[in-house]
């Protein structure tokens, strides 16, 4: 029953403005990060991945053929598809239907000679195109299929011959590499023309130049597999297209054509599900048997008294995950070999149309873990799957996450679209309105990195941005980019290439305008793709970038029907790559007698990804020293005469007789409990790849003891600070003491290790849940690795988007989370003092001996230990950070990177991408304001809030003077109140609070200079942003003979205007005529 108003534009201005901004083939980019937006989805895909698709035992298809004893014998054979060797060798050669024209190929298909998914062997000549990967290329025949060269015949010509089987992504891959000039051919031509002229986008007169040039069209004709050569203008119009052109036009009709293909064949396949394409492994009954009898051990266990419940059931819930993800590989791989990969619900999933790999073991495999209503996931997994049918209670356990994830959707969409409003009017004054600001700060940009797996390439950050400081090649000291440089494409590879680790650029955050936004601080336009220019309304674009995807995270839930994910645990590390080991942690640990060593605190190891081992021999001649960074043009050893060249850029380490091609270090957190083996002790060792080099308890966080001596209890009495149980453990009847969360506050039970002379020489501190592992007055070993004590790790909620939404807005909000956490106000060492009021007090020194004391409620779980290292703004227990004491303690710019990296966190967890840019602008707006703490001689009056450039304005002013200028502290706005805040009383009486922002505006006898898009808008004045900015306002028009447009425009339109008069005239006359002839 909703209304909606629709919008006709009716005068030539307004159509024009529609064909020029607001037609669909003018938006293929997303403005959130500039990737292309416009995809073909379900259907189209469907038919476009069956019709790409190859079919093992296709009609018409390879046979092998047998030569013995001059008789010839064939045997049908399935598709290869990769074997380009057509004779194997003693008379055995496998041969396909070859064709040599395309109408050849069509008429076999549809004639029935041949499947349209029937491997097959074309001439090259045939494609017209290059062949996008080509493998062999001196063979002239390509394995390919009917159907791969219907779909290509499709393609416009400049797009290249795509020989692969085509899903979701290889077709988004497709239209993101034609959208960017990055296909093979493309690449070549580029590398021609730079060859030719040193430059990719050639002039007029080089183009006429490469047009009479034999040899040159010779290669472009190859290029291009032209069995004829093509004439002048199709080569002009080809170069001009790759070289020189935006490819959205060519983009455009390439979608046009997928999306022709994709129903055509989709309605040609004609899909159809039954129950038959829903296939239940039959390994189900035995893995579901075996993981219940695991099940069935843990709980016996925990009667025992050898497990705790809440051990046994994170082991139970890991045992079903586990169980789950066998389960379903096994089925996934049945679904794939059924009709040779033709099922279609594998289809359907596989190609990306529809449903994923756990969605489909829903119906197949089993439903498995499910949820409470409060995120809590249930130890007893849905066992059967929608084939088989439900029982009443797996019905009655799944609807739980079914309806919660429906409830969260209907809230969370209002939610979303509140957060969208407030960030717009936090923002929408925010508009480029200057070339420069003149700034002479930046920040830097490294390649976003997991461990030492690069997850963003520093390229991808940089590109689009202006440098600030002289961007420098680390090996050569070439100068890649000088002060104030643009950064594009190939600049930003370059760089990456020349293995620069970071880059200072010019960024939202430090741009220095007073009003908006200066160009080269904004950098590229995403949804362009160039630069942006002067008036775009750059903060309602962030706004809506952020807001827009808010109701995406929100959706994201109950696509599942509440299914649980639980990650499963190892007990063994492992590196993920071969690393080099660089430096190990002095942190606290013991070495066993074994020579492991078992960390009783946390620590680091210093490690490199190992790229290349060089060993070297006598009379080999190292051309490198130790620690010299190379690049993969430079050579580093002559081997037997030989150059050796590096296989990447990379940094040299020697040891003994080896070479080592190594990364930059970086650390490896070892949790405390964890054992590293002895082999992997020293500088130097090498960890091979997923090969374990120590282990640790995946459920529980041991206190291990670091000295020898007697352990005493303190504090430790049974029934007040600890519960006792009498277990059964191999056949003995045994105490177990867990401590209780009772009577902490007055009482505080740690296990003291005192000498044989009584002194202390150890203490440790037992969180409430701890399990006490000695007994009193045992004597304990250090060489032994003794654990005195283990804490339980809690069981994890699920991760469900409530994380999300709330999360964010909490941050713009900048509130106070639920949860805060505790964190370190300064660098130095720990140590616990008393408990005061049910918060236990943690006092750190720092290195000159000062102390500062921290509370933490005795509630929380610590993160710290006594006598553990610190470093300013590190948690002391659990929780989320408040960006009010990072903001307090590290200062503004490590507060915008919290603030950028929690928020970024949240949109990666659920894939979406935003650019850093559009999130700057909106804490930019956070931190517009400053707090004076100090008057001086200024108008300020002490705790007033001012604008930041209000106040640097006004110091100046006093500085020049002569006087005492003020001093004054960041301030942190959550989004509502920086809204409210703003220079404009129209804008912020129209957001929230009107009377009282009305009544505060009136007292303080404000003026509204009209500076931002709102209050123009509530006015009633042309907005101040693109058309409508100032310096926009008196431009002439004119054509190439410089005759004024306007001048022009007004004349057509006066004798538009004497015609229609005319008309009217002679109508009129035409009637009066008619009336005399009635009369008469």
């Amino acid at each position: 029953g909703d209304q909606m108003a629709i919008h006709v534009p009716l005068t030539q201005a307004a159509q024009m403005e529609c064909w020029t901004l607001m037609l669909s083939a003018r938006n293929l980019l997303d403005p959130a990060n500039g990737k292309t937006i416009v995809y073909p989805s379900q259907d189209m895909v469907l038919g476009i991945y069956y019709m790409t698709s190859v079919k093992p035992h296709a009609k018409g298809g390879p046979v092998v053929v047998t030569e013995k004893d001059g008789k010839i014998d064939t045997t049908p054979t399935v598709a290869v598809m990769a074997s380009y060797v057509e004779d194997k060798g003693d008379g055995v050669r496998i041969e396909h239907k070859r064709f040599n024209s395309a109408d050849e190929v069509r008429l076999a298909a549809m004639n029935g000679v041949i499947e349209w998914q029937t491997e097959i062997r074309v001439h090259k000549s045939i494609l017209n195109k290059h062949l996008h990967h080509d493998t062999n290329p001196d063979c002239n025949y390509v394995l390919t299929s009917a159907g791969r060269l219907s779909f290509n015949e499709a393609m416009p010509a400049e797009v290249d011959y795509y020989n692969e089987r085509l899903g979701d992504k290889e077709l988004r891959g497709m239209i993101e590499r034609v959208y960017h000039c990055e296909q093979d051919s493309d690449k070549e031509l580029k590398s021609l023309s730079v060859a030719k002229f040193g430059t990719e986008k050639p002039s007029d007169e080089q183009i006429q130049a490469i047009l009479a040039d034999g040899e040159m069209r010779a290669k472009i004709d190859r290029l291009y597999n032209r069995e004829k050569p093509m004439e002048d203008a199709e080569v002009e119009k080809l170069l001009r297209d790759v070289l020189l052109s935006d490819r959205s036009w060519l983009t455009i009709l390439m979608l046009d054509a997928i999306k022709a293909t994709g129903y055509k064949n989709a309605t040609f396949y004609g899909a159809t599900l039954s129950m038959d394409d829903i296939i239940v492994p039959e390994e189900k009954k035995d893995i579901v048997g075996k993981t219940n009898s695991e099940v069935e051990d843990f709980i016996k266990a925990t009667k025992q008294g050898d497990m705790r419940v809440s051990e046994r059931r994170q082991n139970s819930i890991n045992a079903w995950q586990k169980a789950n993800d066998k389960l379903t590989d096994i089925m996934y791989k049945q679904l794939e070999k059924d009709k040779d990969g033709f099922n279609t619900i594998y289809m359907m999933a596989n190609s990306g149309a529809r449903g994923s790999k756990k969605q489909i073991s829903q119906l197949a495999a089993m439903r498995g873990l499910m949820q409470k209503p409060n995120g809590e996931i249930i130890e007893l997994p849905v066992r059967s799957n929608f084939k088989e049918g439900l029982s009443v209670i797996e019905y009655f356990i799944s609807s739980n996450g079914a309806r919660k994830g429906l409830s969260d959707t209907a809230l969370k969409t209002a939610d979303a679209g509140y957060m969208t409003r407030r960030l717009v009017d936090v923002a929408q004054n925010v508009v480029v309105n200057e070339e420069d600001c003149g700034t002479i700060n930046g920040i830097d940009y490294t390649a976003i990195k997991d461990g030492d797996e690069v997850k963003v390439p520093l390229a991808e950050r940089i590109e689009g941005h202006y440098t600030i400081e002289r961007v420098v090649d680390p090996v050569s000291g070439e100068l890649l980019a000088d002060v104030n440089t643009y950064i594009d494409e190939h600049l930003a590879e370059k760089i990456d290439k020349a293995g620069v680790e970071k880059v200072k650029i010019r960024t939202v955050l430090t741009c220095e305008s007073k009003y908006g936004i200066c160009v080269k601080c904004y950098g590229k336009d995403l949804a362009r793709n160039k630069i942006v220019e002067v008036g775009e309304a750059v903060g309602t674009i962030a706004a809506q970038s952020i807001g827009q995807p808010g109701t995406q995270l929100t959706l994201r839930t109950f696509h599942t029907g509440g299914a649980a994910d639980a990650n499963t645990s190892d007990s063994t590390l492992k590196m993920k790559y071969d690393v080099y080991v660089s430096e190990m942690s002095n942190a606290a640990h013991v070495v066993l007698e074994n020579g492991n060593w078992l960390f009783s605190r946390r620590g680091t190891m210093k490690v490199c990804r190992l790229f290349q081992t060089y060993a070297v021999e006598k009379g080999d001649e190292v051309l490198v020293k130790d620690e010299s960074r190379v690049r993969s043009d430079s050579p580093i050893m002559i081997k037997g005469g030989e150059k050796i060249f590096p296989s990447t850029n990379g940094r040299i380490k020697i040891r003994e007789n080896t070479l080592y091609l190594v990364s930059s270090d970086q650390d490896v957190e070892v949790a405390n409990g964890s054992t590293i083996y002895a082999a992997y002790t020293s500088v130097g060792s090498v960890i091979a790849k997923n090969k374990p080099y120590g282990e640790i308890d995946p459920f529980a966080e041991p206190i291990i003891a670091e000295v020898s001596g007697y352990v005493h209890y303190e504090d430790i009495i049974p029934g007040t600070t600890v519960e006792e149980h009498d277990v059964v453990k191999d056949g003995k009847k045994v105490r177990e003491l867990t401590i209780t969360d009772l009577h902490l506050d007055v009482k505080q039970p740690r296990l003291v290790i005192r000498d044989d002379n009584g002194n202390e020489v150890g203490s440790y501190h037992l969180p409430a849940g701890t399990q006490i592992l000695v007994e009193d007055k045992q004597h304990v070993e250090k060489e032994k690795g003794v654990i005195l004590a283990k804490m339980v790790k809690e069981a994890a909620k699920a991760n469900d988007i409530t994380l999300g939404l709330p999360r964010v807005s909490e941050l713009f909000e900048g509130r106070k989370s639920k949860n805060p956490a505790v964190i370190a106000q300064i660098s130095g060492l720990v140590k616990f003092k008393r408990v005061v009021k049910g918060k236990r007090e943690i006092v750190i020194t720092d290195e000159y001996g000062k102390e500062f004391t921290h509370s933490v409620p005795m509630n929380k779980r610590l993160l710290v230990r006594d006598g553990d290292h610190v470093k300013a703004g590190e948690k002391l227990c659990d929780g989320s950070k408040d960006p009010h004491d990072v903001l307090a303690i590290l200062g503004e710019d490590e507060l915008q990177n919290f603030l950028m990296d929690e928020i970024q966190s949240v949109y990666l967890s659920q894939g979406v991408a935003i650019n850093d840019k559009h999130i700057g602008t909106i804490i930019r707006q956070m931190l517009k304001k400053v707090e004076v703490v100090k008057v001086g001689d200024t108008k300020f009056i002490f705790g007033q809030q001012v604008d930041k450039y209000e106040f640097h304005e006004e110091n100046q002013r006093i500085k020049n003077a002569g006087l005492e200028p003020a001093i004054a502290r960041p301030m942190f706005q959550g989004i509502t109140k920086a809204a409210l805040a703003t220079d404009s009383f129209i804008s912020a009486s129209s957001f929230q609070e009107t009377t009282k922002v009305l009544t505060n505006a009136a007292i303080a006898g404000k003026v509204d200079h009209l500076r931002g898009l709102k209050e123009n808008v509530i006015i009633g004045n042309i907005i101040p942003a693109g058309t409508g900015m100032k310096q926009y306002k008196n431009i002439k028009l004119t054509d190439s003979s410089n005759a004024d447009l306007d001048q022009q425009m007004e004349e057509i339109l006066e004798l538009r205007r004497q015609e229609r008069e005319l008309l009217r005239q002679e109508e009129e006359d035409m009637m009066g005529g008619m009336e005399m002839n009635e009369e008469d």
